[in-house]
């Protein structure tokens, strides 16, 4: 009767762990492929939406009747928000389903099965993202190499997301369990290795940021890093600002007299969006609502692009000021539990994070990607899993 029982519950587990494999693959699929194959991209929109349905399954059977808190309610707004102006302004002839019903579902999805089961869920993420890294340097390369802005990964402007990630799971694990050492080094190397030979800023950037934090680290500084954390996410969004303005301000008035202030044709974008986002100040057009335009559009015979390279503009384009204030709202709710965190190396850790995309949302636009997501439903639960962990450890 017992080995019945037993061998009922590993066939569960190990079935449990197939699905949540087959749903971090699918979040986590290398998109560069999909840019000049039908059949690929199709495949991985057919999984993509395979895993709504299975997240949503699992949150009904397991998770409904959990109490909901005042920040599960303020996260929750941003998307339900979202997808009624959405829908208000476009109908429901629209596009952009991911992220108006994939990417809450990958919020649902890492906050209930981390909460579950840390390790194993953490183990299966790093295990994931270790074969991805690997793959894109060896999977076609020669052939993506010839293609521009594209990698195996994807269009290299989420590759600092991507990076950021991993980095941060695979240390995650190693600080909660102190196991798979190798693994760890190999992630951060190879995670590193792939932002300095992207040909984007960000990503470059991201590398320059983490070695200032592992230097602050090194030399006993890092409670430099220890601050609550609103105070990096609020001090990122003052920086956005000032920055996007400043760029347009050199591109209109002095007609770019600063070089370095356009920031590769984003003061261009900016101005394009800034022209529409006074048009609907208060909902914006939607997700995807509206094409920006520039001149090298005309080049490439491209009517336009949703994609405005920075957070801000983006949230407004998407759902105007009611959305950009729901936007900031959900960061600060995943983040708030943070401030009970005692240990300050898991702080460092999250604040260093959570810098690393205030600069990224910068000069991108991390809401049309599922990075951010997963990091930050990461953070709004490692602070009871340390607590935990720690009380484990007392016994």
């Amino acid at each position: 009767m017992n080995d019945t029982m037993n061998t009922t519950h590993k066939l569960n587990f190990s079935l449990s762990k197939l699905v949540n494999y087959f749903v971090i693959i699918s979040f986590l699929f290398p998109r560069g492929y999909a840019e000049f194959n039908s059949i690929y991209k199709n495949i991985f929109t057919l999984c993509t939406w395979a895993s709504v349905a299975i997240i949503w399954t699992q949150f009904f059977l397991f998770y409904f009747k959990k109490n909901i808190k005042k920040e599960d309610l303020n996260i929750i707004a941003y998307f339900v928000i979202t997808i009624i102006i959405t829908f208000l302004m476009r109908g429901f002839a629209i596009n952009g389903y991911q992220k108006l019903i994939a990417y809450p579902s990958i919020c649902i999805f890492t906050i209930c099965n981390f909460k579950r089961n840390p390790k194993n869920f953490l183990n299966m993420i790093n295990n994931v993202i270790i074969i991805l890294l690997i793959l894109n340097q060896l999977v076609l390369r020669s052939f993506f190499s010839q293609q521009y802005h594209i990698t195996f990964l994807g269009h290299v402007q989420m590759i600092a997301q991507l990076g950021a990630l991993s980095i941060f799971c695979a240390l995650i694990f190693w600080m909660l369990y102190h196991e798979k050492k190798e693994r760890t080094i190999v992630i951060i190397l190879l995670s590193i290795f792939t932002m300095i030979t992207t040909d984007a800023a960000s990503a470059k950037i991201t590398c320059i940021i983490l070695c200032i934090c592992a230097l602050l680290y090194k030399i006993k500084l890092y409670r430099i890093l220890t601050y609550d954390s609103k105070v990096y996410i609020i001090g990122g969004l003052i920086l956005s600002i000032i920055i996007v303005f400043a760029a347009i301000i050199n591109n209109s008035v002095f007609n770019n007299a600063i070089s370095i202030l356009d920031f590769s044709g984003r003061s261009f974008i900016w101005i394009d969006a800034l022209s529409k986002i006074r048009i609907k100040l208060i909902l914006g057009y939607g997700i995807e609502g509206v094409l920006l335009n520039v001149f090298w559009n005309k080049w490439t015979n491209s009517p336009g692009f949703n994609y405005a390279h920075n957070q801000i503009m983006q949230n407004f384009l998407d759902g105007g000021l009611i959305g950009f204030i729901a936007f900031w709202i959900m960061i600060i709710s995943f983040c708030k539990k943070t401030k009970n965190i005692a240990n300050p190396k898991y702080k460092a850790l999250i604040n260093t994070i959570l810098i690393i995309f205030s600069i990224i949302m910068i000069f991108e636009s991390t809401s049309l990607y599922c990075y951010m997501y997963i990091c930050l439903s990461i953070i709004y639960v490692i602070p009871d899993i340390i607590k935990k962990n720690e009380k484990i450890g007392e016994k």
